[in-house]
């Protein structure tokens, strides 16, 4: 019984998890429209598109954790080496320096370029190669820029993220006043079993998805900005 509850519970969450993906995917291609200016495209065609590409970013992220798993094996390699007798602290004197610059660096562009901006490209119509392309790119010739961009989104991301919790803690503070959900029944009545409360509960999640959903939007909307402007750079050097 145990076992089919667990079996039960992670195809749920699969499915949930699968439906907040491409569901995302949808989102970030009605963004991307809007963001380039161009007429918003159907809500049920938006869902075919991310059907039909949203695959390619998880593509993309394999490659790059590969590529990651790479780098850190290289890394392992002169470790290992540097147990040697002799010239064993000599490699570890260099492996150091070099490691923790390409450590910190592969870190800095995973979370300022590959980690935001691989959706969006992916959302403007960029196949995986043409994806790995333009971050490659980035991580070559504008890593402190797009770091500097996203840095601004994130910061104006976080601007939002306060004043949609200030409305929501200063709404939910309504009940100090007396006009809370104890002010709709009697005195000392449980209020989560009335019906008042099963309604709180109801709305409250629904301002808490809200809150949440207005600082990804605000998110979602600055990284098609920035990657469209990085494109435009790439686009006027070449």
């Amino acid at each position: 019984m145990a076992r089919d509850n667990a079996l039960w519970g992670a195809l749920q969450g699969g499915a949930a998890l699968t439906a907040a993906f491409y569901g995302s995917n949808a989102a970030g291609l009605l963004i991307m429209d809007q963001t380039r200016g161009q007429p918003l495209r159907e809500v049920g065609q938006a869902l075919r598109d991310a059907l039909a590409t949203a695959h390619r970013l998880l593509v993309v992220a394999l490659l790059v954790l590969l590529t990651l798993a790479v780098l850190v094996a290289a890394l392992l390699l002169p470790l290992a080496a540097s147990r040697l007798p002799l010239v064993g602290p000599w490699i570890f004197a260099l492996t150091v320096p070099v490691g923790v610059v390409l450590l910190g660096a592969a870190t800095l562009g995973v979370v300022a370029v590959v980690a935001p901006l691989a959706a969006p490209a992916i959302w403007a119509g960029c196949g995986v190669l043409d994806c790995l392309r333009f971050l490659r790119e980035q991580l070559r010739a504008r890593l402190l820029h797009a770091a500097l961009l996203m840095s601004a989104v994130s910061l104006l991301t976080a601007a939002v993220a306060g004043l949609v919790g200030f409305v929501v803690v200063s709404g939910g503070r309504a009940g100090l006043f007396g006009y809370g959900l104890r002010s709709l029944g009697a005195a000392g009545a449980p209020v989560a079993a009335s019906a008042h409360g099963m309604a709180a509960l109801i709305g409250g999640g629904v301002v808490f998805a809200l809150a949440l959903l207005l600082p990804g939007l605000v998110y979602l909307r600055g990284a098609c900005a920035v990657y469209l402007a990085l494109s435009e750079e790439a686009v006027g050097e070449e």
